[in-house]
């Protein structure tokens, strides 16, 4: 992240910060979200990633709050269902982004397929960590698993998948220009 994207970075989510309200899991939500970034940024782990990784992950880091913050404020007037199934949607997408900067090292070593397979699973996973520390939280440990969890981690699948999609078919896109280009040019 170059300097004016950290400093447009910080100030989205500290204002995403303050506008949530306690009432609900937002603040949880953003600083979870914020370490992760801000770990990223501290390690440097996006500065080996590649191009279309990087700008995924930008664009995440950037409006993931704002979006949030959107659809929260939207429940009055959309269907409360559509917007918890858009935010897991989102959040299934912005775990695949994350993920996609920060094993950089491992995934240009993969195929195509196994990126896709490395990325999405690993993004599943996450999101399924997401949703039984959830449950854990906040319903009976003993009941078994309800069905708003199943379609939650549905769409963190459905979300992950579509952004792993979208990332791989960038970086084809993008290395057969690479690959064109080093091809054109003469000695």
């Amino acid at each position: 992240m170059d300097k004016k994207t950290f400093l447009i970075f910080l100030m989205v989510w500290f204002s995403g910060f303050i506008i949530s309200s306690p009432a609900d899991n937002l603040k949880i939500k953003f600083s979870a979200g914020f370490l992760v970034i801000i770990l990223i940024h501290i390690l440097g782990l996006e500065r080996c990633s590649d191009e279309v990784n990087l700008k995924a992950f930008n664009i995440t880091a950037v409006t993931y709050p704002v979006i949030e913050v959107l659809l929260r404020a939207s429940i009055g007037f959309i269907d409360p269902l559509a917007v918890n199934i858009a935010e897991h949607f989102l959040a299934g997408a912005a775990v695949a982004s994350v993920i996609s900067v920060a094993s950089w090292g491992t995934l240009k070593k993969l195929n195509l397929n196994e990126r896709f397979l490395f990325l999405s699973c690993l993004a599943i996973v996450i999101c399924l960590l997401y949703e039984l520390i959830g449950y854990l939280l906040y319903y009976e440990p003993t009941a078994a698993l309800y069905s708003d969890t199943m379609r939650d981690l549905a769409m963190n699948i459905a979300g992950s998948a579509t952004l792993s999609v979208i990332i791989l078919a960038l970086n084809k896109k993008h290395g057969a220009r690479e690959s064109a280009d080093e091809g054109t040019s003469g000695p």
